[in-house]
């Protein structure tokens, strides 16, 4: 084509260049009047009439994204006065010529900024890099959750405009190709130095792989280098397959760790999506966001950064003028002196099925809860007045977390995401995984998803902004906070320590605070965030399991789930301005039930809850320890209606020592396997759990929060005569005793991050062997006493005592609650709470110990016994679960 020849109602007006994807042009739009830029394919890629319907939908798909990092396409033309679709019955006649117009943008490719920018191999400047890279991300995530692949990520494709913008091209054109192809001459349709290993395979794609090329092209602007090399296309093919990305020590520290993951060669090491990775980008310079349409993009916009702690402010501000309205002052937290001076119960609900999650509508005259039906929790409408019940949702999946928009027009919940279906907790109270938030519109039933790999939303008074809970940021819960769509969430809770939860944030009724639950391992309590300071103050902090807080009974007022009363109940709390309790806590509801899952109406004089029964038992399962499978099916083996877990075999296996809460408090006992009888070892609040015997049986050692924070603690089996190994303010947990005795490993949290360690019997000499940080809820030690086995990074690694650089063990399936066989052969663990998987050392393929077929049951923390003929492990299943309701009382206090 030729500047000044027409095509349709394009006028040409210049060649900008061609490539293995076709010729680009500018024209103009003869009949609007505007600047577009023309793309025609190549014939090779248009010659198939099956070809050219695909991307016809491809495109047309991409074409309805509309979203500022993305390209937008006016339409799909050709050189014929024929519809694309005539030309598709004649395609290949090599006398038409299928193209694309988008939109003209005034700017760069991305290449030739980096070639302008880099002053001679010479990086881009850090921020300009991130922002680029932070924008693209978030136009892909977009593209993804559309499910649009865009496959030919690279610098020829991103635009980089006047204003500071970041657009993506040619959305849709890669799919055209397929796998790789090599041309006769060695080239490829596409760039290989983006190509992820499975697209170099020619394997299945999806938004992962655009994450890989995404890190290469980071990765490019931020060292001026590219991290897979080669002389020639098939070189560089075997880097990217074999080989580490080279200068990676060039990165910046706080990228190092996200490109990494974003160019692991396996695509399930990399973040799960796309919003994962710019989540990561955007806390990699922490303490600014961007003032500019970060309502579209979320990205930072160089030149105009205000702190996050200013614009919470200003939320906070915004939400206040809504709750009372000009002409009249918000008070503090504290407010009015109200208290709670009685309660008034009425059950709402009493079928037999499992019922949780209740919440209040806006009127308080509804409630939604999730009801399991068929194995799955459904979401069901129940009206309190006239009992009247209408069943929401109907999938294959887990709904559970509902909460009510403030006008009362829809509901926001957690949908699970994985292939089960199901989503379930860490542990009882604890965090999730596996779930995403959606919005139901009440009116017409229709859902849409807006929050990927989030958790207990809420909404704040005005109805204008929506506080969760996400992992986004590392592998701890953190609060978070976005518009009502869900869009441009900010992080909004921080904490010195990895292991520290931040869980289930519910709003005070002026929109100044969020309360919310911590957890650090065992030790669950209540804390306050002030949104404008981000100040976090501690509402409880004492040996208890305190959890589910929302603001009720009046200003300054907090209703809370506790087991301070030896049932996990209601308990209500008062506190001031700067969120301390100004009275001990006041127990509200009574009984040996769990009244958890507290939702409060809008006045905070009533509340909903779930009361549930949470049934841990001990039971054992057959084992062949040589072949690693059931020889017969489980048996209870120690049961109660409380909670008995984490169970550890006596070297003699006569004697199972294990954590239970049957006297209410959670305590260590002993069972004797011969007779069935039980001993209490411990007693006394804290939480007593995860017990581990010493190689001769006299002594047992534990974690427990008994002094405040989770530390190990050890027991004389005989006497019962407790001594506390560990004392700082760090969490200690999962002990074990080395094969001689003479020394305890435990994880510990004290440097800010959980890593291995290890001390003498006897307490002293406390001292770390990893620095590169630990997982798993498990310690053991190697046969010959001088290495520890841990969990990290899905793997089962060793470290010795001296701290040398810990070693690969084994890539084991499942990884959190690792036991090993006699022999040390086998390696035992659970996957999904649901089926113990079995991972021999030499590296053989894992297969099946146990599958479980009931839905309703969990299985956990499995243990080996000494002669390897049982495989002891957690049974829980819940019980009951009905929806009750209580009108507080307020009174003077």
């Amino acid at each position: 084509m030729r500047p000044g020849e027409t095509i349709s109602h394009y006028r040409i007006l210049e060649r900008l260049g061609a490539g293995g994807m076709g010729v680009v042009y500018i024209a103009e739009d003869l009949s609007l009047g505007r600047k577009v830029v023309l793309k025609f394919l190549p014939q090779h890629l248009t010659a198939n009439s099956e070809a050219i319907r695909r991307f016809k939908q491809e495109a047309s798909t991409a074409s309805a994204l509309e979203h500022p990092n993305i390209c937008t396409i006016y339409e799909i033309g050709g050189t014929d006065p024929g519809s694309v679709e005539q030309r598709d019955a004649t395609a290949g006649d090599g006398g038409d010529q299928i193209f694309i117009a988008m939109a003209y943008y005034d700017g760069t490719t991305l290449r030739e900024v980096m070639d302008d920018g880099r002053m001679g191999g010479q990086p881009l400047e850090f921020a300009r890099a991130m922002d680029i890279a932070h924008q693209v991300a978030v136009g892909l995530s977009a593209a993804h959750s559309k499910g649009i692949v865009h496959r030919d990520v690279k610098p020829e494709n991103i635009v980089v405009t006047d204003s500071g913008r970041v657009v993506l091209l040619d959305f849709g054109i890669a799919k055209l190709t397929g796998g790789t192809q090599f041309t006769a001459d060695g080239a490829t349709l596409g760039t290989v130095a983006y190509m992820a290993p499975e697209q170099a395979r020619g394997n299945k794609v999806d938004g992962r792989t655009d994450m890989w090329a995404t890190g290469v092209v980071l990765f490019e602007m931020l060292t001026g280098v590219r991290p897979f090399r080669g002389d020639y296309d098939q070189a560089v093919v075997y880097s990217i397959l074999n080989e580490e990305p080279a200068d990676l020590d060039k990165l910046d520290e706080r990228i190092r760790p996200i490109v990494e993951r974003a160019l692991s060669k396996d695509v399930d090491d990399r973040f799960a999506t796309m919003a994962d990775f710019a989540n990561a980008l955007d806390l990699a310079l922490p303490g600014t966001l961007s003032a500019e349409p970060a309502d579209l993009t979320g990205r930072w916009r160089p030149g105009v950064i205000i702190t996050a702690a200013a614009i919470l402010a200003l939320v906070a501000a915004a939400v206040v003028w809504f709750s009372y309205g000009p002409g009249r002052q918000a008070g503090s937290v504290e407010g009015p002196a109200i208290g709670v001076s009685s309660a008034s119960f009425h059950q709402v609900t009493t079928v037999a099925e499992l019922e949780e999650f209740p919440a209040l509508s806006p009127d308080g005259d509804r409630i939604v809860l999730s009801r399991e039906v068929g194995g799955y929790r459904r979401l069901f409408l129940h009206d309190r007045n006239s009992g009247s019940e209408v069943q929401l949702t109907d999938e294959v999946r887990d709904d559970i977390q509902a909460v009510w928009s403030t006008d009362g027009k829809s509901i926001v919940f957690v949908r699970a995401n994985g292939a089960s279906g199901k989503i379930e907790p860490g542990d009882i109270y604890g965090t999730y995984m596996g779930g995403d938030i959606w919005k139901m519109d009440l009116e017409d039933g229709r859902v849409r998803r807006l929050i990927e790999e989030a958790f207990n939303p809420a909404f704040s008074p005005n109805g204008e902004t929506l506080a969760f809970d996400a992992s986004w940021s590392g592998t701890s819960q953190r609060l978070w906070i976005a518009d009502n769509e869900g869009r441009n969430a900010q992080q909004i809770s921080t904490d010195a320590s990895e292991e520290t939860d931040h869980v289930r944030p519910r709003w005070s009724p002026d929109g100044r605070f969020l309360v919310f639950q911590t957890q650090r391992r065992t030790k669950l309590d209540i804390q306050l965030l002030d949104l404008a300071s981000r100040e976090i103050s501690s509402v409880t902090d004492d040996a208890h399991q305190n959890v589910n807080p929302v603001f009720a009974g009046g200003p300054g007022g907090i209703a809370f789930s506790s087991d301070r009363g030896g049932g996990m109940n209601i308990w209500y709390v008062r506190v001031n301005g700067d969120g301390v309790a100004t009275a001990a806590p006041r127990q509200i509801s009574t009984g040996a039930g769990s009244d958890v899952e507290l939702s409060s109406s809008v006045d905070g004089a009533r509340l909903v809850y779930s009361v549930l029964g949470i049934n841990a038992d001990l039971w054992r399962l057959p084992m062949d320890p040589t072949a690693g499978v059931a020889t017969g099916q489980p048996e209870a083996l120690v049961s109660s209606t409380r909670e008995d877990s984490r169970g550890s075999w006596s070297h003699d296996d006569a004697t199972i020592a294990f954590n239970s809460d049957r006297t209410g408090d959670m305590n260590i006992w002993l069972y004797a396997v011969a007779d069935g009888s039980t001993r209490q070892l411990t007693e006394g609040p804290g939480g007593d759990y995860q017990p581990f015997w010493s190689p001769d049986d006299s002594t047992i050692v534990f974690f427990s929060a008994r002094s405040g924070s989770p530390d190990i603690w050890k027991v004389d089996v005989a006497t019962g005569a407790l001594s506390q190994l560990t004392g700082d303010e760090s969490v200690d947990i999962n002990p074990c005793y080395s094969p001689d005795g003479a020394h305890i490993a435990y994880l510990s949290d004290l440097g800010g991050r959980r890593e291995v360690w290890v001390m003498n019997a006897d307490g002293s000499d406390q001292r770390p062997l990893t620095t590169t940080g630990a997982g798993g809820h498990f310690l053991r030690w190697m046969p010959e006493g001088n290495r520890i086995v841990f969990a990290a990074e899905g793997l089962a690694k060793t470290v010795s005592l001296d701290g040398s650089e810990p070693k690969t063990l084994v890539d084991v399936h499942g990884g959190a609650h690792m036991s090993f066989s006699p022999d040390f052969a086998l390696i035992a663990d659970v996957s999904g709470h649901k089926v113990v998987w079995i991972t021999p050392v030499d590296g053989r393929t894992p297969f099946v110990g146990y599958a479980s077929e009931d839905l309703e049951i969990r299985i956990d923390y499995p243990v080996w016994s000494n002669d390897g003929l049982w495989l002891l492990f957690d049974r829980v299943k819940p019980r009951g679960g009905d929806i009750w309701m209580v009108d507080l009382v307020p009174a003077d206090s």
